[in-house]
């Protein structure tokens, strides 16, 4: 089964957000281990974006941070168009 995350489930997944249930939590966690969710590329933007405005606060530089988080073991990037 392939699942398209959105931005910010993809976000308050990674960053560990109330905003998810632990049972969606857990759900995305098993997902990424047995094949990784999918993600469009245009997420990538729309995070930096956030970031750019002050409303991504993060624990480390966000480059860095976005290579983790894009990673293939985390999440495989569907491009745009």
């Amino acid at each position: 089964m392939k699942v398209l995350l959105d931005t910010h489930v993809w976000l308050w997944w990674l960053l560990g957000s109330e905003r998810l249930r632990p049972e969606e939590r857990r759900a995305l966690d098993r997902l990424a281990g047995s094949g990784s969710p999918h993600l469009s590329a245009m997420s990538l933007w729309e995070a930096q974006m956030l970031h750019a405005k002050g409303r991504l606060s993060l624990d480390r530089p966000f480059p860095s941070w976005l290579r983790q988080a894009a990673a293939p073991g985390v999440v495989q990037l569907v491009p745009i168009g």
